[in-house]
């Protein structure tokens, strides 16, 4: 088997482990998602993803380069909203169809995003993003302007673990389950 070197943008770093997304773009080959939460995108300790799109060619052997994905049209880089968001810190997962169009659906962590907050909530901490697939328009996406990419989840809380279930309640939509050990 061909070995393939990931080199991350200058200045920036990687420090999660990798996940298998399925196929988020629906052009027959998984994708994936590579954390990056300790990073300086745009905010300080916003954090990062990125999503490298799955090739035919099993990249050849090539190094991949995680800057400029979006313009090479091989995936795209997520950056947390504001200040200390952590995004990718935690849990992420590809999830399946969850929105019934046919192609593949992940969710992530943003365990320092406190927009609960905002919204009047009295105890939780963190949201979750679930980004829907989608064929094209894929694009770099700061998450303060991710309405057309999915939805936000408040209040996931940091300890909490996102795994995909399937369709567990047969109604043809997958699933999604959130664990947590918090009371």
């Amino acid at each position: 088997p061909a070995v393939t070197r990931i080199n991350t943008e200058e200045t920036f770093s990687i420090q999660a482990p990798f996940s298998n997304l399925g196929d988020i773009n629906g052009d027959g080959r998984d994708d994936l998602l590579i954390a990056a939460y300790g990073n300086n995108y745009n905010a300080k300790l916003n954090g990062g993803m990125y999503v490298v799109f799955g090739r035919e060619d099993r990249w050849s052997a090539q190094n991949i380069s995680l800057s400029g994905l979006d313009a090479r049209n091989e995936g795209f880089r997520m950056t947390g909203a504001v200040d200390l968001d952590y995004v990718g810190q935690h849990s992420f997962t590809g999830v399946g169809d969850m929105n019934g169009d046919g192609i593949d659906d992940f969710i992530f962590m943003s365990p320092g995003d406190d927009e609960q907050t905002n919204a009047g909530a009295t105890s939780g901490v963190g949201s979750s993003y679930l980004i829907f697939g989608r064929e094209t328009g894929w694009q770099d996406i700061d998450l303060l302007e991710m309405q057309d990419y999915g939805i936000q989840i408040l209040r996931t809380n940091n300890a909490a673990k996102w795994t995909a279930l399937g369709d567990v309640d047969g109604d043809g939509f997958d699933d999604a389950g959130l664990t947590t050990n918090a009371g």
